[in-house]
């Protein structure tokens, strides 16, 4: 599985990555974790605490697997969508986690 981790805070990027691995190891998933270091890509791709690490679909849709510095239970969660096929798109994503306008 490729995953792309996206922001320039050295420290917090290290640490995901290591609890991006160990959640990804704990599942028997091989994964390939890609950097890019720019908050702005960051801000795009939909972070709110910080670096962020998506992967794309096949369809071309980023999806967030983890949004800063979140727990080794949470990404192995949302890597257990991603291998069962519930994942949403970005947008789906996006719309839990920020309050709406209303």
């Amino acid at each position: 599985m490729d995953i792309l981790l996206v922001g320039s805070d050295r420290d917090r990027i290290a640490r995901m990555q290591k609890r991006l691995r160990c959640a990804a190891s704990a599942l028997a998933i091989d994964v390939s974790i890609e950097l890019c270091r720019d908050d702005l890509r960051a801000l795009e791709l939909g972070a709110l605490r910080g670096p962020v690490a998506v992967a794309r679909s096949s369809d071309g849709r980023w999806h967030i697997l983890m949004d800063g510095l979140e727990p080794v239970e949470a990404v192995q969660q949302r890597l257990l969508r991603w291998f069962s096929g519930q994942r949403g798109s970005l947008q789906d994503t996006l719309a839990g986690c920020r309050p709406s306008n209303e």
